[in-house]
């Protein structure tokens, strides 16, 4: 888990560095915290969602959770019903998994163990 959050961190500062020098054209210092980092949040949640996915750790998806509810919340700033939509789509996609995740995980519990 460290590691995903250690990359996902490099990234988000990353991100941050560039837009604060305004290396990437069209962005400029002053709308870097335009919604409030929800931005940055959902980025790094996100980014450590699939690093923790890939380990098969179950607190990915509190992570996902976290990420999404971030982008809900950037979607309402914006006013972009579309991401708003999204964002609660993806986020009772997450619920369903993770409910089918832990049915797999009690399935596997109460399989006999060969000796």
């Amino acid at each position: 888990m460290k590691k995903a959050i250690i990359l996902s961190t490099l990234f988000v500062a990353f991100a941050l560095i560039l837009a604060y020098l305004e290396i990437l054209p069209g962005i400029h210092k002053e709308k870097i915290s335009q919604f409030h980092f929800l931005d940055f949040v959902s980025i790094f949640f996100i980014l450590s969602t699939q690093i923790l996915l890939k380990k098969k750790k179950k607190v990915a998806f509190v992570f996902y959770g976290i990420g999404i509810i971030a982008n809900l919340g950037m979607g309402y700033m914006m006013e972009s019903y579309v991401i708003i939509m999204f964002s609660i789509l993806i986020f009772g996609i997450n619920i369903k998994n993770w409910i089918e995740w832990n049915k797999e995980d009690k399935r596997k519990e109460s399989l006999p163990v060969n000796q």
